[in-house]
């Protein structure tokens, strides 16, 4: 059930992220960190981890965006986490 939650959480995120609706992207990213958290998922706390360093480069706070980046191990924001062969520890 998380993980379908998680999943829909992360695409309201990205849609509201494409309609200009920052804040409310960003309640949904945090949800979906929250939800991926639960069952200790790395894979998908590292996916909700990245694109809301994403929605924050988009906004402008290029500084925190870096930050979570660098929690991640992330040099390149554009890297999809599903193409990485091991995940860091988050």
């Amino acid at each position: 059930m998380a993980h379908t939650q998680t999943l829909s959480l992360r695409v309201l995120g990205f849609t509201h992220t494409s309609a200009g609706r920052h804040e409310e992207a960003d309640a949904a990213l945090l949800r979906a960190l929250a939800l991926a958290r639960e069952p200790a998922s790395a894979g998908f706390e590292a996916e909700a981890l990245v694109r809301r360093a994403r929605l924050l480069l988009q906004c402008g706070r290029a500084e925190q965006a870096q930050t979570l980046a660098a929690r991640l191990g992330l040099v390149d924001l554009g890297q999809r986490v599903s193409a990485w062969r091991r995940l860091p520890a988050v």
